[in-house]
C-alpha cells in the first residue's frame, strides 16, 4: 500500500505541476474550482460504509457477497442523488456552460467508485497489495490522459475527464482483482434488510463523510468566492503540496485497523497500547514532514510550479502545520468508529465545518490566501482536539493525543 501510494503521489505531484505550467494561474485556478466544488459532497456518495464495512467482514466473513453486493448497490444510489444535487447547484451558482459541462464530467466518477467496496474484502484479509495494485493503474491511467491532453494542447474543459478515467481504470482493476484473488469468487447479492441496517447505523458517518467533503474543500471555493481565479490557482498549488501526504495515515491505519479490531476483543490494556503508539507515530511523522515544508515553502512552490507560484510560499508555510492534526484525525476517527461513537464523530466534524467556514469568511478578506491556510489549521484543531476535551466519551482520546504532542509526559509515566 504504501509503495503504491508513494508513487501515485509521486505521478499525481508530476502531473499537478505540469498542469499547472501548462495551464495560464487563472485556468488552472478554474479547473481547481472545478473539482474542490464537485468534492463539496464527493464523500457522501460512500455512505460512511468503510470502516463498518471492513468491520463486518472480518466478523462475518461467510456474508462477504451479500454485504459487498449491498455495499456497491447503496454507493451507486447515493452517487446518482451526489450527481444531480452538484448540477443543481452549479446551475444555481451561476456557472457558465463549461464549468457546468467540467462539473458533470468530473461528478461522474462517484459512478464506478461503488466498485471501490471490493477494498473493503481485501483491508479483512489484510491483502491490501491487491487493491494497491489496481489503484496504480489507475494512477497510471489518469497520467496518460492528461500526459495526451497536455501535448495535444486539449481545451481545459477536456482536462476535467482525469478522475472519471482514474475511476473506470480502477473499477474494472479492482473486480479482476477480486476475481484472480483464491477467496474472492463469492457471487455478490443485494439485501433490502441489511441495506436498511447499514443506512441506520452508517447514517451518522454518511453526514460526516459529506461533512468532511465541505470541510476539504470550502476553502478553495470561499478562495475563488472572494478573491478569484488567479487566487485559487496559487492556494490549490500550495494545499496540493501540503496535502500530498495525507495518504501516509491512511494507509497506516488501513492495514492496522483489522488488528485494532482484534486487540480490543481481546485485551483492553494491550488495545490502548497499540492505540497510543499509532497516535505518537501520527504526531512524529507529521513533524518531519511539516519542518523542512515550512521553511523552504517559497523556493518549492518556484521550483515546481513557477516562479509565479511562489508568493504562496507563506500559504504552504502555515498550511503544511496542519497534517499533525490531520494524522492523528484519521487515526481518532478510525478509534471512534470502533468504539460506536459515530454521532461523537458526527459532531465533531459539524463543530469543524461551522469554523472553517467563519474563518475562511473572517479571514480570507483580511488575510487573503494565508487566511484560508489559517483558518484551515484552527479548524483541524477544533475537530481532532479541543472538541474532544468537551465530549465526555471522547476525553479518554484527548489525553493519549496530548501525551502523543507531548511525549515527556508518556515517558514520565514509564
Amino acid at each position: 500500500m504504501l509503495a503504491e501510494r508513494v508513487s501515485g503521489l509521486a505521478i499525481g505531484l508530476i502531473i499537478y505541476i505540469l498542469l499547472a505550467r501548462h495551464l495560464s494561474v487563472a485556468d488552472f485556478g478554474r479547473l481547481q474550482y472545478a473539482i474542490s466544488f464537485c468534492g463539496l459532497l464527493g464523500l457522501l456518495a460512500g455512505l460512511g460504509l468503510d470502516a463498518i464495512m471492513v468491520r463486518q467482514i472480518v466478523k462475518e466473513p461467510d456474508r462477504c457477497g451479500v454485504y459487498l453486493g449491498t455495499s456497491a448497490a447503496l454507493r451507486t444510489g447515493a452517487g446518482l442523488a451526489v450527481i444531480a444535487v452538484l448540477m443543481v447547484a452549479s446551475s444555481l451558482a451561476g456557472h457558465d456552460l463549461d464549468l457546468q459541462w467540467m462539473t458533470l464530467v468530473i461528478s461522474l466518477a462517484l459512478l464506478p467508485q461503488a466498485v471501490t467496496v471490493v477494498e473493503f474484502f481485501f483491508q479483512a484479509r489484510v491483502a491490501a497489495r491487491w487493491s494497491s495494485l489496481a489503484r496504480a493503474s489507475a494512477w497510471l491511467a489518469g497520467a496518460a490522459f492528461v500526459g495526451t491532453c497536455i501535448l495535444t494542447e486539449a481545451p481545459l474543459e477536456l482536462f476535467a475527464g482525469q478522475p472519471l478515467v482514474e475511476a473506470l481504470i480502477l473499477a474494472a482493476a479492482l473486480l479482476l482483482a477480486y476475481r484472480v484473488f483464491p477467496e474472492g469468487r463469492v457471487a455478490w447479492s443485494f439485501d433490502r434488510e441489511l441495506a436498511i441496517q447499514l443506512l441506520r447505523e452508517a447514517w451518522p458517518l454518511a453526514l460526516s463523510m459529506g461533512l468532511v467533503s465541505l470541510y476539504a474543500h470550502i476553502d478553495r471555493v470561499m478562495v475563488r468566492a472572494l478573491l478569484g481565479d488567479e487566487a485559487t490557482g496559487l492556494y490549490a498549488a500550495a494545499a496540493k503540496v501540503s496535502e500530498a501526504w495525507y495518504f501516509l495515515p491512511a494507509v497506516i491505519v488501513s492495514s492496522v485497523f483489522p488488528a485494532l479490531v482484534r486487540a480490543r476483543e481481546t485485551s483492553k490494556e494491550h488495545y490502548l497500547r497499540r492505540l497510543q503508539d499509532l497516535y505518537d507515530l501520527m504526531v512524529w511523522m507529521a513533524v518531519l514532514i511539516a519542518v523542512p515544508f515550512s521553511i523552504w515553502s517559497d523556493d518549492l512552490l518556484a521550483l515546481c510550479f513557477g516562479e509565479e507560484f511562489r508568493q504562496a510560499g507563506t500559504v504552504l508555510g502555515v498550511h503544511i502545520w496542519t497534517g499533525i492534526l490531520v494524522f492523528l484525525g484519521v487515526a481518532s476517527g478510525r478509534w471512534m468508529i470502533l468504539e460506536g461513537l459515530s454521532q461523537a464523530y458526527l459532531g465533531r466534524t459539524l463543530a469543524g465545518v461551522t469554523a472553517n467556514v467563519f474563518g475562511n469568511w473572517l479571514l480570507i478578506p483580511r488575510l487573503g490566501m494565508v487566511g484560508a491556510a489559517v483558518s484551515t489549521l484552527a479548524a483541524q484543531f477544533v475537530v481532532v482536539i479541543a472538541f474532544d476535551a468537551f465530549w465526555p466519551q471522547t476525553r479518554p482520546a484527548f489525553r493519549m493525543k496530548c501525551r502523543s504532542l507531548f511525549p515527556i509526559h508518556r515517558f514520565g509515566r514509564h
